[in-house]
């Protein structure tokens, strides 16, 4: 168990002993190695750029985390064939992994489920009008599914393709998120495979009530919907239904303005 520096070129000696000499991404599984099962792997603030399809942010026990939160960015020059990142483990065996602060821009995640992965405390945005409907985070095998909790979702599109929020397995733990979509002209709607229970604290906006076909306020508590679609208009326990007042939804700012009434309207337990 140790700490590991990762930043998009080698630093100092590039030995991964710290951020002045943090490995190049290209040599992340270095990191790993190093890190091993209950360690973490820094991201140094900077740019990661895909430029094929990955499958990483998988080894057993690891935190992968941003050493300053949503510094580190992972975003893609291929906005259609190559922007899929991969988390979780690839077989039923070991301890989870954490993904924790990183920001990720028009990249579609796939989430191998065998042992449930934590997504916490990312920023995940996506404004490119793709020719694939972008299903922003999936599940890729397995079933245990994943939890999902202090994350910021931003998705604007005007194109035609629908926009799948999440799809594959729902056995999921969804907590203190906040989703804005921002779509207009979609001739498909906003969809997602969402659990039954295990939704609390959530904040759901989108621009357009229509073009939503989500229902999710039903197996919701103390969460908030605004213009989310006919389904998310009553239900749940302790919902709102009140627009959240984001600070700048529009440039991905979802932090909520002073008098938003979404503030101490959650639940601690």
């Amino acid at each position: 168990m140790a700490d590991s520096y990762v930043a998009p070129t080698a630093q100092g000696s590039g030995n991964g002993t710290s951020a002045d000499n943090a490995y190049a991404f290209s040599s992340l599984s270095s990191a790993e190695s190093d890190a091993g099962p209950g360690g973490i792997v820094y991201f140094v603030s900077g740019t990661y750029t895909i430029s094929s399809t990955s499958t990483f942010l998988k080894s057993e026990g690891i935190t992968y985390k941003s050493l300053t939160r949503h510094g580190a960015k992972f975003t893609t020059t291929n906005l259609v064939g190559a922007r899929t990142i991969y988390f979780g483990q690839t077989s039923a065996t070991g301890s989870s992994i954490t993904i924790d602060g990183l920001a990720l821009e028009n990249i579609r995640i796939g989430i191998y489920t065998h042992v449930k992965p934590t997504i916490r405390f990312c920023k995940l945005t996506s404004n490119a009008d793709l020719d694939m409907p972008p299903e922003y985070i999936f599940n890729n095998g397995g079933s245990a599914g994943y939890n999902f909790h202090d994350n910021s979702v931003s998705v604007s599109f005007t194109g035609a393709n629908a926009v799948v929020l999440f799809s594959g397995s729902t056995s999921a733990s969804l907590e203190r998120n906040s989703f804005y979509f921002g779509l207009t002209n979609l001739s498909n709607s906003l969809t997602a495979s969402l659990p039954t229970s295990g939704m609390k604290n959530n904040i759901w906006m989108t621009d357009d009530a229509s073009a939503s076909s989500l229902s999710v306020a039903s197996a919701s508590s103390y969460s908030c919907f605004f213009q989310a679609g006919s389904s998310n208009t009553s239900g749940g326990s302790n919902n709102i239904f009140v627009d959240p007042q984001f600070v700048d939804s529009a440039n991905d700012d979802l932090r909520l303005r002073p008098n938003s009434p979404c503030i101490n309207a959650g639940t601690a337990s």
